[in-house]
């Protein structure tokens, strides 16, 4: 508040001395904010003092500060230090930075990009990293207006006008270009929300007005590399929704086409399920039992709660395969052994690490002068079926042309940083998993609920078997003694028994 001047007057000497106080129990805030003092030099008559200033950033930054980080970065960013800024910033975001960290490293990115000399490919993307950058604090910087906060706010209100203003405060910031407007603003408009939509239990008729609305929405948000849009977009295509002026093969094909490139980010499984009962059925692509069981098993491997519906997928296409072979076709799989052979990677030749300070050696251009590209051109119906029979046979995958980006590498590269953000983190948003202080304790909480409840139900279990058991030698035992009682003969006293020869001396009424 004294550094700040919030509520008093600014005072950055007495701010300083509320600092040292803190500083000396260890408070990382305490030890930014002098940080920020040395280096600014805000007491009066003093002079900057960076060395002062980096050791209090340093002690603040091992305490897994992200302000202290981006000050950090900022400091070897002032010097040329590019390298080692790109590390300061890029842990500050793994820290929870909101947006400075953001635009320092979009800006590297952008000035890698005007960096002369470097190989069409990488200046490709450098300049999608920079975008990237750059939307992500557009999007989340409060500029002018909050339309999404505000939007939040009044979309929470029971009242029906006040959800009206927050679907227009959506509707503009989607306008702007706003994914998260664009994918808010095409749920509430989504007419794919049932799943007995076709039948007449169905609770809402859907409109063809409306869905072509949210079809613009998802399709938008989809241009963003929006991975559930993508999926959502295959799906109005599938079903139809929102789409005039197209025949049904042509429908389904761009419905597989958009499954293909949310599938291509190996990160959606529901997109790779789709792709496989696709390529089972031979409905908008040719049908292929060996790429509709790739990708079943990829939908597992990408996410392990598909389990129980990829087991009953490959067990009803193993019985198709079975019967399709039975009646004469081909191309089945073979249940007597492996499916697919297992495939060799195709060794990539990389590019050295990009350097980012001038004065570092460029690699010369005469070492990329023997190597061809081969063009992958567009998507065509069975380009995947092409492709797959290609790497098993052997034959390597067509490298990218130069200029362009790898999608493939990107994804990869994409799920390996979720993975390591959400191993900290919340996948979400890298602010609100700060807030959160990471979910690591929470699941070390969960696995020890998990295992008392285990325990219980063992145990639960073992006594309810030792009580069945009980009751069935219970029931058993009388069972016998009833049996033995009615096998043992009557006393007749002296009259013989049935069988007895002398039983006929006897003289029986009638």
């Amino acid at each position: 508040m004294h550094l700040r001047g919030e509520g008093i007057n600014a005072d950055p000497a007495m701010a300083k001395m509320w600092f040292e106080r803190g500083a000396e129990h260890g408070d990382r805030e305490s030890h930014n904010g002098l940080g920020i003092i040395y280096r600014d030099a805000l007491v009066a008559g003093t002079k900057p003092d960076l060395k002062k200033a980096v050791i209090h950033f340093t002690v603040a930054a091992e305490q897994e500060l992200a302000e202290a980080h981006v000050n950090l970065g900022k400091h070897h960013y002032d010097r040329g230090e590019l390298i080692q800024a790109t590390k300061f910033f890029e842990t500050a975001v793994r820290c929870g930075s909101p947006l400075e960290a953001y635009y320092y490293l979009g800006d590297i990115a952008s000035r890698q990009a005007q960096t002369s000399g470097l190989l069409p490919h990488v200046v490709s993307s450098s300049c999608a990293m920079a975008v990237s950058f750059h939307k992500l604090v557009s999007e989340r910087g409060s500029w002018d207006e909050d339309l999404l906060r505000e939007a939040e706010i009044a979309w929470m209100s029971p009242l029906e006008h006040v959800k009206e203003n927050a679907i227009l405060k959506w509707w503009i910031a989607a306008e702007r270009g706003s994914e998260v407007a664009q994918n808010n603003l095409a749920y509430i408009l989504d007419q794919d929300k049932s799943i007995l939509r076709l039948t007449r239990f169905s609770p809402m008729t859907p409109s063809n007005d409306t869905a072509r609305l949210a079809l613009t929405q998802w399709i938008r948000a989809a241009g963003q590399r929006n991975i559930d849009a993508l999926v959502k977009v295959g799906d109005y295509y599938y079903h139809g929704l929102g789409v005039s002026g197209h025949d049904e093969s042509t429908r389904l094909e761009k419905a597989a086409r958009y499954y293909q490139s949310a599938a291509d980010t190996q990160m959606s499984a529901l997109a790779m399920w789709n792709l496989g009962w696709m390529y089972e059925n031979g409905i908008g692509v040719p049908q292929d039992f060996y790429l509709a069981k790739r990708h079943y098993d990829l939908a597992l491997e990408t996410n392990s709660e598909a389990y129980l519906p990829v087991v009953l997928s490959l067990g009803k296409l193993y019985l198709r395969s079975i019967w399709h072979t039975l009646m004469g076709g081909t191309g089945g799989l073979s249940i007597w052994s492996a499916e697919e052979e297992e495939f060799e990677p195709v060794p990539v030749t990389t590019e050295p690490e990009r350097q980012l300070e001038g004065n570092q050696p460029e690699r010369p251009p005469q070492a990329d002068e023997g190597r061809e590209y081969e063009e992958d051109g567009p998507w065509y119906l069975g380009k995947a079926k092409e492709e797959f029979h290609k790497r098993r046979n052997g034959q390597p995958s067509p490298a990218p042309p130069p200029g362009e980006e790898d999608p493939i590498q990107w994804a990869r590269d994409r799920r390996n940083a979720e993975q390591d953000r959400d191993s900290d983190f919340g996948p979400e948003d890298y602010f609100e998993g700060a807030l959160r202080g990471g979910i690591r304790e929470d699941d070390q909480f969960d696995d020890l609920r998990e295992t008392f409840l285990l325990v219980f139900l063992c145990l639960l279990i073992s006594v309810l078997l030792y009580v069945r058991t009980r009751i069935v030698e219970r029931m058993r035992r009388d069972q016998n003694e009833n049996q033995q009682e009615q096998q043992r003969p009557a006393d007749l006293g002296v009259f013989p028994p049935p069988g007895d020869p002398a039983r006929n001396d006897w003289a029986i009424i009638r």
